[in-house]
């Protein structure tokens, strides 16, 4: 098998099974962990990732009883327990998940200027509807979608910018 397949099914067995989807990287593994999951077509596990809600996951970061945060990130997983030094509360260290929800649950991978952009939303357990706005130079593109008895149907709302989204 090649090295890159083994290690991945190792990263996945790590993640689902020996860490209950409980993220384990630090902020250098952060970067690409989720950029490797969506690369490799294992995009439940990154929703997975993201919906875990105990310590230590993004989720423990806005659903916790200690210090639950409103629109920003923790600059360590444990913050609430680790007093003020070198603990910002605003930190952008762990924002891949933000490049993650763009691409692979709202759909939208490529937004390079041009007269269409592809959405695919994520084909993922618990997604039933997204919605984003992406700021780009060719202006503004906001898409939303939602599920409905197995059919996905994708809305752009009038007065959008002159990108045409198209839904594969």
């Amino acid at each position: 098998p090649d090295v890159q397949q083994v290690a991945l099914r190792a990263l996945i067995n790590n993640v689902v099974s020996t860490q209950s989807n409980h993220v384990t990287v630090g902020i250098i593994g952060a970067k690409a962990l989720f950029k490797v999951l969506y690369s490799a077509g294992h995009v439940q596990t990154g929703i997975d990732l993201a919906e875990q809600t105990t310590q230590p996951s993004w989720g423990y970061m806005a659903y916790n009883d200690l210090e639950p945060t409103t629109s920003s990130l923790w600059e360590l997983w444990d913050t609430p327990t680790e007093g003020p030094g070198m603990n910002s509360r605003n930190h952008h260290m762990f924002s891949s998940i933000s490049e993650f929800l763009v691409r692979a649950v709202s759909g939208i991978d490529d937004y390079a200027c041009r007269r269409a952009v592809h959405v695919r939303p994520a084909q993922a357990r618990g997604i039933s509807w997204g919605s984003v706005q992406v700021n780009t130079v060719c202006g503004n593109m906001s898409v939303a979608y939602h599920r409905t008895g197995g059919m996905q149907c994708a809305k752009v709302p009038e007065g959008r910018s002159s990108l045409q989204p198209t839904l594969l």
